[in-house]
């Protein structure tokens, strides 16, 4: 499976401060389709949610937050990174 994440700047709501969200990208070559996720932040915890029972490759930029998050799921899923970011 490959992921990646990109940041976006949220509104925090009425008198909140804004605040760094970030955008996934899912591409898993056994699934048709590509999957889009939302998460409050680079935290490894929602990450871990949404792989949790994948088993295999996970393919991404060297983020130690993606390690993190295969840690804390039930598969067993080796890293494939580009670099450490």
């Amino acid at each position: 499976m490959q992921l990646d994440d990109t940041p976006v700047m949220c509104q925090g709501g009425r008198g909140a401060p804004n605040f760094q969200a970030c955008l996934w990208t899912f591409v898993n070559p056994e699934v048709d389709g590509v999957a889009y996720r939302f998460t409050p932040g680079r935290a490894s915890e929602p990450l871990a949610a949404e792989i949790d029972g994948f088993s295999g490759t996970l393919v991404g930029d060297g983020y130690p937050g993606n390690r993190a998050a295969a840690d804390k799921t039930t598969g067993e899923i080796a890293i494939a990174a580009a670099g450490r970011t």
